[in-house]
């Protein structure tokens, strides 16, 4: 009978192999702890895959030198002397390289490795790919026995490579830590779930479980081929760090669940079902929009206060009907919006709202009668009423019914499909004046007038800030389970306590074997050197170079040939917009952001609606790109001065050297 023996050797995560020589002696601690943690490389251009592999196939024992160190555009990092004097590229054969490392593979020369001497004692930054810097984290897979042979991956048998993203946090309480030291923080995984990426803790800074989590993002490795100086062929594994996602990294919420390893096969824990996206839907489509009514009408009051009677203007009566107008327009839509979200998401309460019938089959100590009780609460002031009725004297809504609370106008909404259908449809301007197609009824949700506004309601005697925590908390509590009512896909936005410089980074390649089971989990590295990520405007990146060229002869004569390239499609209400914009003048503009006594508000453009040109087509107009940019440049220049007056911003926006006869003929 014969026997196999299978002898299975331990596998581990070393540095990349052409980078062995340059430790030196290890049995220093620091060299040895080098030497077992994968290396980030930098590199500064474009062509950075080229670089890489040209320095593994012709100078392996050079890779050193494009070790990541601290840099900033003032301070760059020395590039690789070896780059300078390498071809980009892979070689075409074997005997290419040969022509260039015969010496060494030969063993009449002894390489000479490149230092790893840091020159500064700075953290590590990385940037972006668009402040022309690429980042790869390299290492080497080996099985611990005499040579440290490469372990070849197998991907038919599902085995891979790849590393994974950790964030490293200070603890708050408990754990023994230095506030200098982020390595000895808590470690924490980059775990995908249903609601979104997050960031669970993977284990304390004094108890380093290098263990896969549950769902944790793997970042792919390549494997690239060397010939070392023992003429062996070799090969490390490298990923292209993406430092682009930062903002996506830095956003993501920090949570610490309890941490438990990687079993194959097993079912996913249980997930926080998140935040209930109705809620912010609400606040989106009526509280929002309802907040920002209130604050239009505050300032709009405001322009008036302080006013003497005998100096008030003949024409305030019409400009405030006029900003009324556009108050009256929006809270039409906003009730509109409040009556669909509780269509969709509270039926029984908009059910309520219209039938006496459907609220007596309510729980009266039930959040849904609670809430509907509120929105009678919130009733128009008598005295208000009363003055808008007279100031409508004289116009079409003079015999018009004011609703009295915001429950009775959702259900004079609710009730009429075809008024809401008027609403969705509307292309023209509500006016008091004539408007047969907006609704019948008026419930302003907020008033410009400086004796009422900006909130004209009786039954709310708290602030507006008070208010709307109150409006959203009973909508919240009278909304059903989940599971009757769908949730918005809506993105949450993220918290980012730790946003900024205090957002920091390490690195763990992985391998895995899932066909092993649980006999052979997952095997993660040691944590790479700590990092940050530059943000996009980071002052210390570097800058791509850009330049934007402009037209150089900008004579009647020489414009006249560009072709009109660009083209806009404009509807016929846009067409109609465009044609009211172009009555107004600078000298209007300028006026109506004057404060009292020379202020003046924009004279009135006439009704909106489509051209009136008696069709209905649109325009496809056409426009020449360099006098765009000429046009931009011109109004960046003037925008620019016109706010020097208060930031002083010139002297640090740009800077002009002359070019010697660069003429427009030229």
């Amino acid at each position: 009978m014969v026997k196999a023996l299978v002898v299975n050797h331990d596998l581990g995560w070393l540095a990349p192999g052409p980078m062995w020589g340059a430790f030196g002696n290890l049995a220093d601690d620091d060299n040895r702890r080098r030497f077992g943690q994968p290396a980030i490389l930098r590199f500064a251009n474009d062509a950075f895959m080229e670089e890489l592999m040209g320095a593994l196939a012709f100078h392996p024992e050079k890779v050193a030198e494009w070790k990541a160190r601290w840099e900033s555009w003032e301070e760059p990092m020395t590039n690789p002397p070896t780059a300078a004097h390498q071809p980009l590229s892979e070689p075409v054969s074997r005997r290419a390289v040969q022509l260039v490392r015969g010496p060494i593979l030969s063993g009449r020369m002894r390489p000479a490795p490149a230092s790893l001497a840091s020159t500064t004692a700075r953290p590590l930054k990385l940037y972006q790919p668009v402040q022309n810097r690429f980042y790869l984290v390299s290492a080497s897979l080996v099985c611990q026995q005499p040579g440290l042979p490469d372990r070849h991956v197998n991907p038919g048998k599902q085995e891979q490579v790849g590393f994974v993203l950790r964030r490293l946090v200070e603890p708050t309480v408990g754990l023994k830590h230095d506030p200098k030291d982020p390595l000895t923080w808590n470690e924490y995984a980059y775990v995908q779930t249903a609601h979104g990426p997050r960031w669970q803790k993977a284990a304390d800074g004094n108890a380093r479980a290098a263990t896969l989590q549950q769902g944790e993002e793997r970042l792919p490795m390549f494997s690239l081929g060397y010939t070392d100086s023992g003429n062996n062929n070799r090969r490390i594994f490298s990923g292209l760090i993406p430092v682009g996602r930062r903002e996506a990294y830095v956003g993501a919420p920090v949570e610490k669940p309890v941490s438990a390893p990687v079993i194959p096969g097993a079912p996913p824990p249980e997930e926080d079902p998140g935040p209930d996206t109705r809620e912010l839907l609400f606040a989106l489509q009526v509280m929002g929009p309802w907040h920002e009514l209130i604050e239009h009408a505050d300032l709009y009051k405001a322009k008036y206060d302080g006013w003497p009677l005998i100096e008030i203007p003949e024409s305030r009566k019409g400009d405030i009907l006029s900003a009324r107008q556009r108050v009256q327009t929006i809270s039409w839509y906003v009730i509109l919006d409040f009556v669909r979200f509780l269509h969709t998401h509270a039926p029984r309460v908009l059910d309520a709202i219209v039938s006496p019938a459907a609220r007596s089959a309510l729980n009266n100590e039930g959040e849904e009668a609670l809430l509907i009780a509120y929105l009678e609460t919130i009733a128009l002031q008598p005295f208000y009423k009363t003055k808008l009725r007279n100031d409508l004297s004289d116009t079409a809504y003079r015999a018009a019914t004011i609703v009295d609370n915001l429950k009775l106008a959702m259900a004079e909404i609710s009730r009429d499909a075809a008024l809401q259908e008027k609403l969705e449809r509307a292309e023209s301007t509500f006016e008091y004046a004539s408007s047969p197609d907006w609704p019948s009824f008026l419930f302003p949700l907020a008033d410009p007038d400086p004796a009422h506004g900006p909130f004209p309601f009786s039954g709310v005697t708290m602030n507006i800030e008070d208010f709307f925590k109150t409006l959203n908390s009973r909508v919240v509590a009278a909304l059903p389970n989940r599971s009757q009512s769908p949730q918005p896909d809506i993105n949450i936005p993220k918290e980012m306590p730790l946003a900024g410089a205090d957002a920091w980074f390490t690195i763990r390649c992985v391998y895995e074997c899932p066909n092993c089971g649980p006999l052979k989990p997952s095997l993660l590295s040691a944590p790479t050197e700590v990092f940050e990520m530059a943000s996009f405007f980071d002052p210390e990146a570097p800058a791509r170079q850009i330049r934007i060229p402009m037209p150089f002869n900008i004579s009647p004569a020489a414009l006249r040939r560009y072709n009109k390239s660009a083209t806009l499609v404009v509807s016929d209400m846009l067409c109609g917009q465009i044609k009211r914009i172009r009555k107004l003048t600078l000298g209007d503009l300028v006026l109506s952001v004057l404060p009292w006594p020379f202020h003046k508000d924009l004279p009135s453009v006439g009704p909106s609606g489509p051209c009136s040109d008696g069709t209905t087509f649109g325009m496809l107009c056409s426009l020449s790109i360099p006098i765009v940019t000429l046009c931009a440049l011109i109004l960046l220049l003037i925008i620019v001065a016109l706010f020097d007056l208060f930031f002083r911003w010139i002297p640090l926006l740009f800077v002009c050297f002359p070019i010697p006869r660069l003429g427009p003929k030229r």
